[in-house]
This record gives C-alpha cells, sequence and structure tokens, in this order.
C-alpha cells in the first residue's frame, strides 16, 4: 500500500443494539440503523442500514452502498450481519463475496453462547496491566465463573463506590487520554495522549486511581 492510501482520514458509527427478552424469554438481539463510513480525505462514504427485525422478520438483514464524494452511488452492498456479506458495483449483474464467516467461527459460536474464541479470549486476566484494566472487574469475572449472586452484590458495592469518588473528585481528568476536536467533524473524542505504555513497562501505576 502506498503512502497516500495509510493516511487516509476513516471515521464510523454502529448500529443501535437492542437486547430483548432480558426478563422472560429467549434472550436476542437485534441491530437497528445505520453505519456510516466517511473517508475525510477521498469524501467517499459508505452507509450499511441495519434493518430491524420488526420491518422484515428477518433477524440480520443488511444492504448499503458506497457513494463517491459527489454522492453517487458506485457499489451496492447486501446480505446478513452474522454470516456474509455480498457486492456489486453499479452496473454490473453478479454479486461478489466481500466476507463469510469462517466455519470455525461458526462452530465457536454454538458452543459459547454466540462468541467466537477470540470474543471469549478477550476477558482472559493478564499480569501487569494496569489495576484500572476492565479485566480486574470483579463482578465481571464472579459472573465469568458463575456466581451471579456475588456479580450482583460486587456490581452493586463498585456502583457506590464509582458514585462516592465521582462526588468527590467532579472535575478529574482521565489519566491517558485528553478531549479533542475532531477537525473534519468538529465532534468532541478523547485521544490517547500517551504514558500507559511507559507505565506499564516500569510496572509503576501508582498514579492510577482505585476504581475497584
Amino acid at each position: 500500500r502506498s503512502k497516500q492510501w495509510y493516511q487516509r482520514r476513516v471515521r464510523g458509527k454502529k448500529p443501535t443494539t437492542t437486547i430483548h427478552n432480558i426478563i422472560l424469554g429467549q434472550l436476542w438481539n437485534d441491530q437497528e440503523g445505520t453505519i456510516t463510513i466517511t473517508n475525510h480525505k477521498t469524501g467517499d462514504q459508505g452507509c450499511l442500514n441495519f434493518v430491524p427485525y420488526k420491518t422484515t422478520k428477518h433477524f440480520t438483514k443488511i444492504k448499503g452502498e458506497v457513494t463517491d464524494r459527489d454522492g453517487t452511488t458506485k457499489v451496492q452492498l447486501k446480505g446478513d450481519w452474522t454470516s456474509h456479506y455480498n457486492y456489486r458495483r453499479v452496473g454490473e449483474e453478479a454479486w461478489n463475496e466481500a466476507w463469510k464467516l469462517p466455519a470455525e467461527i461458526a462452530e465457536d459460536k454454538k458452543k459459547y453462547y454466540g462468541f467466537s474464541t477470540f470474543a471469549i479470549q478477550l476477558n482472559e486476566e493478564e499480569e501487569g496491566v494496569a489495576p484500572t484494566d476492565s479485566r480486574n472487574r470483579p463482578d465481571q469475572r464472579w459472573l465469568e465463573h458463575g456466581d451471579v449472586d456475588g456479580a450482583a452484590e460486587e456490581k452493586l458495592r463498585l456502583e457506590e463506590k464509582q458514585r462516592a469518588r465521582r462526588k468527590a473528585a467532579k472535575n478529574a481528568e482521565p489519566q491517558w487520554f485528553a478531549m479533542k476536536e475532531d477537525p473534519d467533524t468538529h465532534e468532541q473524542y478523547h485521544m490517547y495522549s500517551g504514558g500507559y505504555w511507559t507505565a506499564k513497562l516500569k510496572q509503576d501505576f501508582s498514579n492510577s486511581p482505585d476504581i475497584f
């Protein structure tokens, strides 16, 4: 890839995820809304619409398009967000495969509550991380180990501790992130400001707050 290709600035947003039947019935989730991915350097834009179940009675249908800076559609998209995406250029008849769920991941989903092996491993404990790392959350760990009651008690304790901490330090700033303004959208976002990897290398997290 050329250096110019890597210098492109791309920004996107996720759709709304709704969890159904949390109290009773079969638990399932639905995606609704549009992912819009904008290339701020070229003006190209990709829109992927997640069609809600209530509209089509189809759980995972998607459709979309890629347009240039003038708004002209160049590529059409369709598929199923859990298994495959297909595309075709405007003027072509045949659809081409853009992505297909690997067979091994499809098998993993059956064993791990819909998660892939990679997703399951995201919460694996790791030595030497910051004490504020989310993998150190006790309620999350207890739930993972099957202690639902213990997890609920820990969650309540953490929430009360968080409220007390916020009340005591109303103007607290993130330790490794700073608020910036996006030059293209003018939206506020947190940008990594450095320091974490040095702290991890030295194993010096003395400035990290006690949040758990």
